[in-house]
């Protein structure tokens, strides 16, 4: 069985980071974003650790690039971006703003020590955008 189709039929928002992805991708022979959107899932976002990440639906393509931060620490950088990248959709915010701001809090949570020292209010990530030249839309 394909279980990337498998997850499709049943997640709204798939999350993969390069490496899984790269598999995924490889094992369904290809062509998996249109497989996974057309098998049942909302989004596929695919990160891209220092790069970025790109957010794909039936309707758009997003990609948005690498926001420099000192490294300190990438423990729990993947769990904030999907935490965000959820909220961001609760909210109802578009594609472009959601991959923004997920990006956003996720390249945070990268100059802060261990899993939890990055976590921050919408206000902070929203600051933090703001100092580093980027607006939601």
């Amino acid at each position: 069985t394909d279980w990337g189709l498998e997850a499709a039929k049943t997640a709204d928002i798939l999350v993969h980071n390069e490496f899984s992805f790269a598999r995924m991708d490889k094992k369904m022979g290809g062509d998996s974003i249109r497989k996974l959107l057309e098998g049942g899932a909302e989004m596929v976002v695919v990160t891209l650790g220092k790069d970025g990440c790109e957010v794909y639906t039936e309707e758009e393509k997003v990609k948005v690039g690498e926001i420099p931060v000192k490294k300190v620490d990438t423990t729990g950088a993947g769990d904030t971006f999907s935490g965000a990248l959820i909220h961001c959709r609760m909210k109802g915010l578009s594609v472009k703003n959601t991959a923004l701001f997920a990006n956003a809090m996720a390249s945070r949570s990268i100059a802060y020590l261990g899993p939890t020292g990055g976590v921050a209010t919408e206000e902070t990530v929203l600051n933090f955008m703001k100092d580093q030249g980027i607006q939601l839309q």
